[in-house]
């Protein structure tokens, strides 16, 4: 993202009504001990890191749908 970085676009995701329940997974190039916890502070549901596998992020994206499923 030219203009803002993911942490920008997660805080602003929740701070708007419409999208602060919105299940956020970050996928980066950042390592996880450099922006996870960061990412948590501020909202993140899930931290994916860069090189992934197609069949990992599946996974978190089915976990995160059911967490969703889960809360209400």
């Amino acid at each position: 993202i030219p203009e803002v970085n993911g942490y920008e676009v997660l805080r602003e995701l929740r701070c708007a009504e419409t999208t602060k329940n919105l299940p956020v997974i970050l996928l980066t190039g950042v390592s996880a001990t450099e922006g996870e916890q960061t990412a948590a502070e501020l909202g993140a549901n899930h931290y994916v890191t860069k090189p992934w596998k197609l069949s990992s992020l599946r996974a978190v994206i089915r976990v995160a749908i059911r967490e969703v499923g889960n809360s209400g």
